[in-house]
């Protein structure tokens, strides 16, 4: 059943399919859904009943309201409306799991002897977020002892009357004749079975609400109203929680609050027996879409998604802070005196990728005139590829925000549309850092520069850069620069203190120094006291140190500043959002082989100057096609090969900056912690991504997750 309310008015009240497969009866907009943990936004809506009544205050230790539940100091009533308590939650605990079928179903006044049960909390409170049901059940109990009167009838006559929602009810299994009552299925393999019982189907609090799409009418419009509570009282339940550190949680009470493509957005989702249930209300567009499905493989939330690309056109105006100044301080006070900054892991890693521009000096890659707008065109298929999880197969679209994955961000594009964008673990605004998928920007700003007859990649580096003439990179062609294949072993090592590349990385500042380092990269390079171990154009080895040359290169030959050729000859001209950068640890030099940061569309802007619909964000062929085949079908695959690099059936070659050119058609860099640009010319596509590392690398990795989407989306037979 699906219901789209618009400017107050209903556009959409519809049922499909069967309500009650027995009995023959099909659902239409008088069906009585249950509605799983949608129900939540009807407690904590009770909780603000009470407390512009004076009943109570939600700041409340919940001791002072149970205070049989002694066990847990600290807990107030926000605590448990924000899922941030620390409580534990006896559906995750095994009492759930392993409870007797047979035994009597549990009553919500057993909740406070079950909660007995576990007295040590999870953790102490506004610590963590983590969604916990019991924890609603317990505000049911609060509820009732505040009111004096049974959950049920306190919702019914002052949330459910108030809003008008003549049919709104709640589960109770000794009378549980529910008018128009929809009942929830399982698929098999020959049709559909009953799944609509549970022995904790009389617990409420967390779920039990049955309604109807009229319902939903009533209650959306009961909201705009301020009908059952003042919208004071309602601008405190779609704020984000914060932690004690001062971050967002993204939930409020009993609504999830964020952002859609810049549209704010309240929202939740329900799961209960054979129901399946979502909900999105975008106040700042008057527009609110529910989605209640009675089967247990449905999948609401992806029908309120692309119904909701239809209303909301172009980007909206909100932002929504992440955190508060006290966590952005915490999160600096974490950062390693002692050791690198990039070898932190976990969350904490993802915090630093998303914010290099705060914590050193960086160099500004500027944008120029009107924004070239990405047209939003999603395509369902790519969030139901199948990931390979621990846990079985899980549809890519939730597992990105699983705990198998540590994705961030993704942005797809397709013939120059944005097909699928998702933000799991960040914001749509902030700008991460690439690692080394920048080091494709040398190799293409080299390239054009090669085309206008200013480089010619036959020579020898020194050529161009005199400084270099009495160094080991002396008469190393560009061409060998460019591909990796220099002879000279400054592969990259972060171990040996001894090491060129150890010496070059404090050079540049990426590492931490030591009293005799080198001042400047530069100055390194053209002094490093080293012998080459092999033959120039012989082998592929991965050195950002080489990289480090193309951008000295491209700094020579122009005359300006790596960071202003990005400008001039990219970012200027693809209308990108907002200005990019690199971090610059030392005298402004920028960090060419892995210090680039930029908004994820950005990056996905630059990423179509390689295909067919360039012209979506330039006017002008920066990329021309000639480039395209070399970068294609002029690489030299015995440089993999000699470096004894795996072959897996897939790669080619390297080439040009791009660390992976793939026989599929892939031209690719990935980045140490999980970032990547892919783009396949001939199928017009683009594909940016970043993630980091758990603490004990136990993630699934989003580049071959992102890989087999792009393959089974795009690549497959049609």
């Amino acid at each position: 059943a699906v219901v789209v309310i618009k400017d107050g008015r209903v556009i959409l009240s519809r049922g499909f399919g069967y309500a009650d497969l027995e009995n023959d009866t099909r659902i239409d907009e008088n069906s009585s859904f249950r509605i799983g943990s949608l129900s939540k936004q009807f407690t904590t809506m009770a909780v603000m009943v009470l407390a512009e009544d004076g009943k109570l205050n939600y700041d409340d230790l919940l001791s002072v309201h149970v205070p049989e539940l002694h066990f847990w100091p600290g807990v107030t009533i926000r605590h448990l409306m924000n899922h941030t308590s620390g409580i534990p939650d006896y559906y995750e605990k095994g009492y759930y799991e392993n409870y007797d079928a047979n035994s009597p179903m549990p009553q919500n006044s057993d909740v406070v002897k079950i909660m007995s049960l576990y007295p040590q909390p999870d953790f102490a409170p506004g610590e963590q977020y983590v969604y916990n049901n019991a924890a609603y059940e317990v505000l049911l109990t609060i509820i009732e002892r505040a009111s004096g009167e049974p959950f049920a009838e306190f919702l019914k006559q002052r949330v459910f009357l108030p809003a008008n929602m003549a049919t709104a009810t709640t589960f109770n299994s000794s009378t549980p004749d529910i008018p128009n009552r929809v009942y929830g299925y399982d698929p098999t393999e020959t049709g559909f079975e009953l799944n609509d019982y549970d022995p904790f189907n009389n617990m409420l609090g967390d779920g039990g609400v049955y309604l109807t799409l009229k319902d939903l009418a009533e209650w959306d419009r009961s909201l705009d109203a301020n009908s059952v509570v003042s919208d004071t009282t309602l601008d405190q339940a779609y704020t984000s929680a914060q932690l004690n550190n001062g971050e967002a949680t993204g939930y409020g009470f009993g609504w999830g609050v964020g952002a859609t493509r810049g549209h704010r957005r309240l929202a939740h989702t329900g799961s209960w027996v054979g129901f399946r249930t979502a909900i999105a209300r975008f106040p700042d567009d008057n527009l609110t879409i529910a989605v209640l499905s009675n089967r247990g493989d449905g999948n609401p939330s992806a029908y309120v998604e692309k119904i909701s690309d239809i209303y909301l056109s172009g980007r909206g105006n909100t932002y929504v802070p992440d955190e508060s100044q006290s966590a952005v301080m915490e999160h600096h006070r974490k950062i390693p005196t002692d050791d690198n900054w990039w070898n932190v892991r976990g969350p904490e890693m993802g915090w630093l990728h998303r914010h290099v521009d705060q914590m050193f000096p960086s160099t500004t890659v500027y944008r120029n005139g009107p924004v070239r707008e990405l047209e939003y065109r999603p395509i369902d298929a790519i969030g139901n590829v199948q990931i390979e999880t621990p846990d079985g197969p899980m549809p890519f679209s939730r597992f990105i925000g699983s705990d198998h994955s540590t994705a961030m961000g993704v942005v797809i594009l397709h013939k120059g549309k944005i097909v699928f964008e998702s933000y799991p673990r960040m914001q749509e605004y902030e700008k991460p850092t690439y690692w080394s998928t920048t080091k494709v920007l040398a190799g293409a700003v080299v390239r054009l520069l090669e085309e206008r007859g200013q480089i010619d990649v036959s020579k020898p580096i020194d050529f161009y850069i005199p400084a270099l003439t009495n160094s080991v990179h002396a008469g190393t062609t560009i061409r060998n620069v460019l591909d990796m294949a220099t002879g000279v072993d400054c592969a990259e090592n972060y171990v040996d203190a001894k090491s060129c590349y150890y010496e070059y990385s404090m050079a540049i500042g990426d590492n931490i120094r030591s009293a005799d380092a080198a001042d400047n990269p530069y100055d390194y390079l053209a002094g490093v006291n080293i012998e080459r171990t092999g033959e120039q154009g012989e082998k592929f080895v991965y050195s950002g140190a080489t990289n480090f040359l193309l951008m000295w290169l491209v700094e020579e030959v122009t005359g300006y500043p790596y960071q202003d050729a990005i400008t001039k000859e990219f970012w200027y001209k693809i209308g990108a959002e907002n200005d990019a950068g690199f971090f610059a640890y030392r005298y402004g030099i920028s960090v060419s082989h892995g210090g680039f940061f930029s908004k994820m569309r950005d990056l996905a802007r630059f990423g179509l100057l390689y295909t067919p619909s360039y012209s979506v964000v330039s006017d002008e062929k920066i990329i021309s096609d000639e480039h395209l085949d070399m970068l294609l079908n002029g690489g030299r695959p015995e440089l993999l090969r000699n470096a004894g690099n795996p072959e897996d059936g897939r790669v080619k070659h390297n080439v040009y900056g791009w660390g992976a050119v793939y026989k599929s058609g892939y031209i690719s860099h990935g980045g140490w912690g999980g970032q990547g640009l892919f783009i396949h010319p001939e199928k017009d596509v683009v594909a940016v991504f970043t993630s980091y590392f758990k603490e004990d690398f136990s993630e699934v990795s989003l580049q071959d997750a992102v890989i087999k989407v792009l393959d089974e989306t795009f690549l497959s037979p049609e």
